[in-house]
């Protein structure tokens, strides 16, 4: 699999195209970008893929672009539908979207175990604070994951996940 690291800095835009707390499309692109991998046509950018995963969730009120101290950013039980709707246009039929659940240790390594990608939603993250991000496997006593602020991978720790939920986007 050829993960993906885009950062949310990437896509944060300026003036009318300006993006904020945009973790939640930044993290669906990145699973976009792994899943199509060697297929993915090289006139498709990644900020292509972000402004068309922005526009669904804000259609959908799922994404709110805005820098409020309460308000903007992505729901966390819309994510699934988020990322299914975002998988059906580019035509990633192949793989189920599941909802959102507690983020358990012992459920998130067995949806990685069957090959499955996952986007999870921390809350009161030491590092994150309030994040989303993709998890692409078990490393180093924890997990590899696209943060979304560095374009390599960075080692998210088990014990880090006691307010989180997370999506999983399994192949059928």
């Amino acid at each position: 699999m050829n993960e993906s690291y885009c950062t949310v800095s990437q896509f944060s835009g300026s003036g009318s195209e300006k993006y904020y707390k945009n973790c939640g499309p930044t993290a669906v692109t990145n699973v976009i970008l792994t899943l199509l991998g060697e297929n993915r046509t090289r006139d498709l950018t990644p900020k292509d893929i972000f402004k068309a995963v922005s526009g669904i969730g804000t259609k959908k009120l799922i994404y709110w672009n805005m820098d409020r101290r309460f308000l903007g950013g992505t729901n966390d039980i819309l994510t699934p539908v988020l990322v299914s709707d975002s998988l059906k246009k580019y035509g990633l039929a192949g793989y189920s979207v599941l909802p959102a659940l507690p983020a358990f240790r012992k459920s998130i390594d067995r949806a990685l175990d069957r090959g499955s990608i996952i986007l999870l939603n921390v809350r009161f993250h030491p590092k994150y604070g309030f994040h989303d991000v993709i998890l692409y496997g078990r490393e180093s006593g924890g997990y590899r994951t696209a943060d979304g602020w560095t374009s390599t991978p960075q080692i998210l720790y088990t014990s880090d996940l006691k307010y989180a939920t997370f999506t999983e986007i399994r192949k059928k």
